[in-house]
């Protein structure tokens, strides 16, 4: 959309550039007025450096956008990845803390280990309500 609209805009802004040197070169009533024939090329130019925005520089910021969402959709199913191997690693001693069990690490760190596990999980569900409320 907007490389059309800066397509027209350009093709509108030439028609004024060429207005105003045919008005020069032909000796019009208009080439007599030069405060006209100022404001005719002052519009004419920033019509056509408006277009060139337009047309080249605004129209590939869409793409960047695009590549920013596919970058964070990557980075998002990484991380939903490795907080589920936290769950899965740390499942042993989570139901071991809970049911009251001997501690199943040697060097007794099983309660961050069921830290690392409530937050991975925790973390994973709370992602997944987001989800479902962006969906309602």
């Amino acid at each position: 959309m907007r490389q059309i609209i800066g397509s027209i805009l350009g093709f509108i802004s030439f028609g004024i550039l060429m207005l105003t040197y045919m008005c020069i070169m032909f000796d019009t009533t208009i080439s007599t007025d030069t405060e006209t024939l100022l404001n005719m090329g002052i519009v004419g130019f920033v019509g056509f450096i408006v277009s060139l925005y337009l047309v080249f520089v605004a129209s590939s910021r869409p793409q960047l956008y695009y590549d920013d969402i596919i970058r964070d959709a990557i980075v998002l199913s990484k991380v939903e990845g490795w907080l589920e191997e936290e769950v899965i690693e740390h499942q042993d001693c989570a139901d071991a803390y809970e049911n009251g069990e001997e501690p199943i690490m040697s060097d007794h760190t099983d309660e961050i280990c069921v830290g690392r596990h409530e937050v991975a999980e925790g973390l994973l569900n709370q992602i997944k309500n987001w989800r479902s409320d962006l969906c309602k």
